[in-house]
């Protein structure tokens, strides 16, 4: 289905967007991250070892002295709140319930 670009339906769109779907691949939807070994003859090979899968989140905490890249405002404290407020699983079950409202609250005309 179209959906028309008026103002109400793209604030709607970004709104769920903001709210959910991006918190979501944070700090809920596990990521594969590679490493690259350099092997005697020069090749780079990459591999995703079993200890690289985990949310993009978990990632920049594993770093050390991870707080240096985050906003002063922001620290890990209250990103942690928002990251373990809800299991994974609630997170994406509340996050298509949300987003069905939000289509269901769009002003779309059918054929």
């Amino acid at each position: 289905m179209h959906i028309p670009r008026t103002a109400d339906n793209v604030a709607a769109i970004n709104r769920w967007y903001a709210a959910w779907f991006n918190p979501w691949l944070n700090f809920h939807r596990p990521c594969a991250f590679r490493e690259t070994v350099i092997t005697g003859k020069g090749k780079a090979i990459h591999r995703y070892p079993k200890d690289g899968y985990m949310t993009p989140y978990d990632k920049i905490r594993s770093v050390p002295n991870a707080d240096q890249y985050l906003k002063p405002d922001i620290p890990f404290d209250l990103l942690d709140e928002q990251a373990y407020a809800m299991s994974d699983s609630r997170w994406t079950e509340t996050m298509q319930i949300e987003k069905q409202a939000m289509w269901e609250s769009l002003q779309l005309h059918q054929p």
